[in-house]
């Protein structure tokens, strides 16, 4: 008789699969929620779920960041942007400790950097409210790559946060022109400079599971829902009666997070119906501005359990042979 063996493949997917299940549960229960307040040169942590603080000066204001705006995730920690002094800095997205205050600095191409954005392929985006571009640099060295990767000439007009989407596309929200560009995130070139018009001075934009975009309008107070492929209204008015709302992120869980500038708070919607959760989320904050989030969608840990049951069912089959 042959001795019994495991396939390789099949025990490394079984302990792959017990790992993530146990670990998963401990990544669901605090996702973390970031808030840059522009007021108090501060960006806080809260835990997105209860909206309680972890930490409201997670990057505090002696850590050189004049006025912080756009706020992104990256594998190398929590990117910030100093609006009033010209430079990009990057933090420890757990503790919030310096890595590089002084990542991307003024001389680099920085005038009044608004909205931040990384990419898979390395790349940070800037958008410089005065100068009317997106510069790109090296997001682990902060080396300029292209300090007019986007410029006014390609339609620009007071550019603030942009955003990448899957297929190298790259959105800016140009708020003096009320318009969102489409953009090539490798070449700058332009794709659509009218991807989405008739906006209100455009802020933060997101995107959800369902191919969903999601923008936020300073100056009429809405959030605008439409299509992340072709840029066609859904609702321009999915929600209503906020106050001044800038920052504007989805959670993975059919939640979205706004700040409002006016009220000096996060508020939570119901990604499908804009119907409001909870208006006072967080509280208290100082002029916030950019969102970002960790979060680990609910749906991750049922699929999880499906394979891990397929598993296990071909492992009894094998031990039958």
């Amino acid at each position: 008789m042959k001795p019994y063996c495991l396939p390789t493949w099949l025990v490394r997917t079984a302990c792959a699969l017990v790992i993530a299940l146990l670990v998963l549960p401990a990544a669901q229960a605090q996702p973390i929620l970031y808030v840059a307040n522009a007021g108090s040169d501060t960006v806080g942590a809260y835990n997105a779920t209860t909206g309680a603080p972890i930490n409201t000066a997670l990057v505090n204001a002696g850590q050189g960041m004049d006025g912080p705006t756009g706020i992104a995730l990256g594998p190398n920690g929590l990117y910030v942007t100093g609006y009033f002094n010209n430079r990009v800095g990057l933090f420890n997205a757990t503790t919030g400790a310096t890595i590089n205050s002084s990542l991307v600095i003024g001389p680099q191409g920085l005038q009044n950097p608004n909205g931040i954005a990384v990419d898979a392929n390395n790349n940070l985006f800037v958008a410089n409210f005065d100068s009317h571009t997106v510069s790109r640099y090296n997001a682990t060295t902060g080396a300029t790559l292209n300090s007019a990767f986007i410029t006014s000439a390609q339609g620009l007009n007071g550019p603030s946060f942009p955003l990448v989407l899957p297929g190298n596309r790259l959105l800016v929200a140009s708020q003096n022109s009320n318009a969102v560009g489409l953009f090539d995130a490798m070449t700058g070139a332009t794709i659509n400079n009218s991807f989405i018009t008739g906006l209100s001075s455009p802020q933060q934009m997101t995107t959800d599971f369902a191919n969903h975009l999601f923008v936020a309008n300073f100056n009429n107070s809405t959030i605008g829902k439409y299509d992340a492929t072709t840029g066609a209204v859904i609702d321009a008015n999915f929600i209503t009666g906020l106050s001044n709302p800038v920052g504007l992120v989805y959670d993975g869980n059919n939640h979205l997070f706004v700040t409002g500038y006016g009220d000096s708070a996060v508020r939570q919607y119901d990604a499908t119906t804009g119907a409001a959760i909870n208006t006072t989320f967080i509280t208290g904050l100082n002029q916030p501005y950019g969102l970002a989030i960790i979060a680990v969608p609910e749906p991750s840990s049922m699929v999880l359990v499906a394979f891990a049951v397929a598993t296990a069912h071909r492992i009894r089959r094998y031990r039958r042979r």
